[in-house]
C-alpha cells in the first residue's frame, strides 16, 4: 500500500505533511485569485522564502480547508465571496503612500488574465467558441476550441499565446510573468481570428440595432465587459455609429474590434 500510504501521509495534519500541504495549496489558490500569494514565494515556504503578509489568515484558511474535507471548490467560493476579493482596484493616496506594493490588500490588485483565458474569452464573446469536449488536440492556431486542446510542440508554439506570456513547457512554473509589449496590441489589431470574433460579436448584437443604437451598445458592453456602458461610453458609441450610418455594418464590426482590444477586456477589474 505504498501509494495509499503516501497519500495518507501527505494529508495527515498530525503525523504527516498535511499542515504544510494545506498552507501551500491555500496560498496557491489565493495567489490565483488575488495575483499575489499570502506568501509571495509560493514555491518556497522555507527559511529563504518570503514571510506571510497575513499569517493568521493563512492559518485560518488552511484549518478551514482541512476541517471541511479538503474541498477546493468551497475554498474558491470562500475567497471569491470575501470582502478582500470584492475591493475596488482604485487605491487611496494614503494607502499608496503607506503600502506602495499593496502587500496589505487595501485595494484589489489589477491583474491580466492568463493567455489561454484571454483567447478562450475572446472566442466566447465572439460567439465562435467550439465547446466540443474531449478528443485529440491540434497544432492549428486557428482552432476554435478551448486552448487546453492545443498540442504542445516546442518548435511550433501558438503565436497568440506566446505573445501573452504562455509559459515555457519544459519546466514547472509557480508564478507566470506578465509583460506589456507592443506586439500584444498588434495581435488584437491584425490577427484574423480576433477580427472573426469581432464579426461574430457584431452579428450577435445586430438585431438590437432595430430597437436603437443605444440598445445595441448596451448589449455590446454587457457581452464584452459584463457591465452596462457609462453615459460617456454610450454617447461616444452612438456618435461613432451615427457618423458611419452609410456603412453601419462595417462600422459596427470596427467598433466591436476596438472594445475587444482594450485593457478592460483582458484585465480583471
Amino acid at each position: 500500500h505504498r501509494r495509499s500510504g503516501l497519500a495518507r501521509w501527505i494529508t495527515d495534519t498530525e503525523l504527516g505533511a498535511g499542515a504544510l500541504v494545506a498552507r501551500v495549496i491555500v496560498n496557491r489558490v489565493w495567489h490565483f485569485h488575488m495575483g499575489r500569494g499570502i506568501v509571495g514565494s509560493i514555491g518556497d515556504f522555507g527559511t529563504q522564502g518570503d514571510k506571510p503578509t497575513h499569517p493568521a489568515l493563512l492559518e485560518w484558511l488552511a484549518n478551514d480547508l482541512v476541517e471541511n474535507g479538503w474541498h477546493l471548490k468551497r475554498l474558491h467560493k470562500l475567497i471569491l465571496m470575501s470582502q478582500a476579493y470584492q475591493l475596488s482596484h482604485e487605491a487611496s493616496r494614503s494607502s499608496e503612500k503607506r503600502d506602495s506594493t499593496n502587500r496589505l490588500l487595501s485595494h484589489f490588485n489589477r491583474r491580466r488574465m492568463e493567455a489561454e483565458i484571454i483567447r478562450d474569452n475572446l472566442l466566447a464573446v465572439g460567439g465562435i467558441l467550439d465547446t466540443t469536449m474531449y478528443g485529440p488536440g491540434t497544432l492549428d492556431p486557428s482552432m476554435q476550441r478551448r486552448s487546453i486542446y492545443f498540442q504542445v510542440k516546442r518548435s511550433q508554439l501558438v503565436p497568440f499565446l506566446r505573445v501573452f506570456d504562455w509559459p515555457d513547457t519544459l519546466t514547472s512554473l509557480g508564478v507566470r510573468s506578465t509583460t506589456t509589449v507592443s506586439p500584444q496590441a498588434l495581435v488584437f489589431m491584425n490577427n484574423p481570428q480576433v477580427y472573426l470574433c469581432a464579426e461574430g460579436l457584431a452579428k450577435a448584437i445586430r438585431p438590437r440595432l432595430e430597437e436603437s443604437l443605444g440598445a445595441a451598445i448596451r448589449e455590446l458592453y454587457l457581452r464584452a465587459y459584463g457591465r452596462p456602458p457609462s453615459d460617456e461610453d454610450l454617447r461616444d458609441g452612438i456618435g461613432y455609429l451615427e457618423s458611419h450610418a452609410g456603412q453601419l455594418d462595417e462600422a459596427l464590426v470596427d467598433y466591436c474590434l476596438v472594445l475587444l482590444s482594450t485593457n478592460e477586456f483582458i484585465y480583471i477589474p
